[in-house]
């Protein structure tokens, strides 16, 4: 109780980034400052106190592609290729701006020299990045995800060529299996 306030008090200190925060809520009542206290506590229990003015696209793609592999849910080649995605995004001009400030132009323009690459790049950045959007409304870091709201973000098309696949048959691959190991070429 605050006598020249004439006021509750709650307070909580926490640890962020090497420095002690202090945060502060009043009330006129001792009931409604200690279930101020006790949604302060449960905050800072649930993390979402801390401060995420500058978590990026890249800290939580990371953080996803961390988690699949550790929780075995990827191949280390699969981890390997989504690293070499990740540098991609770390290159674009999205990469250093904070999650939160994030403006839909700015998306859009970083997506547009993606195209260089195939089709299936592009799948897999866009993917990442939409996924990591999720993870940010998930994680109250921003409110909606743009990418959920169709023809808002654009997907650009490659300016590759696709490559066409060609399956065998099964007997085709019979006959091939066999060709490889009679000795005839």
């Amino acid at each position: 109780y605050s006598p020249t306030r004439e006021k509750w008090i709650a307070q909580i200190s926490i640890e962020e980034n090497g420095k002690t925060k202090r945060i502060t809520r009043v009330a006129d009542k001792r009931k409604d400052a200690f279930d101020k206290l006790t949604d302060l506590q449960n905050k800072v229990k649930n993390k979402s106190l801390l401060n995420k003015s500058k978590i990026t696209l890249p800290d939580i793609i990371k953080a996803n592609i961390e988690l699949d592999f550790k929780s075995n849910n990827i191949r280390e080649t699969t981890y390997k290729r989504n690293l070499e995605n990740l540098r991609l995004i770390e290159n674009m001009y999205i990469a250093r701006i904070p999650v939160k400030d994030l403006t839909i132009p700015d998306i859009n323009s970083s997506l547009l020299p993606v195209s260089s690459y195939s089709n299936s790049v592009i799948d897999k950045v866009h993917s990442m990045i939409k996924r990591a959007m999720d993870k940010a409304v998930v994680n109250n870091i921003i409110i909606s995800n743009p990418f959920n709201l169709k023809g808002v973000i654009i997907k650009p098309k490659s300016v590759q060529k696709d490559k066409e696949v060609i399956a065998f048959t099964t007997d085709e691959q019979i006959i091939e299996y066999k060709t490889c190991f009679s000795g005839k070429n």
